[in-house]
């Protein structure tokens, strides 16, 4: 199988870890229920249906926020995210020490 955990968690840094995004939105066909299930499986949250959205067919609206990806069971298997949890930490040391 090509597409591995590890990729997964990649890909998902880039937004997450390199470009700080708070959240992903994905957008889908509803009659692509193996898209939806892809999705669902990886964290993404229903979050709406435009009706007629593409189309003849409804649009169905999916999220996943930063939070929710760094609690899912993907996120160990990429150093880039790890790092970023070390500075974070190493950063929020820094500031209570400065600010007490």
């Amino acid at each position: 199988r090509w597409l591995t955990r590890s990729l997964i968690a990649g890909i998902m840094a880039y937004p997450f870890t390199q470009l700080g995004c708070g959240r992903v939105t994905a957008v889908t066909a509803r009659k692509s229920s193996d898209t939806r299930r892809f999705l669902e499986i990886f964290g993404f949250k229903r979050e709406g249906l435009l009706r007629f959205g593409l189309g003849d067919d409804h649009a169905v609206i999916y999220g996943l926020l930063r939070r929710e990806w760094t609690r899912g069971p993907f996120i160990c298997r990429t150093g880039a995210t790890v790092e970023l949890k070390r500075r974070r930490a190493a950063a929020r040391s820094q500031f209570a020490e400065v600010c007490g």
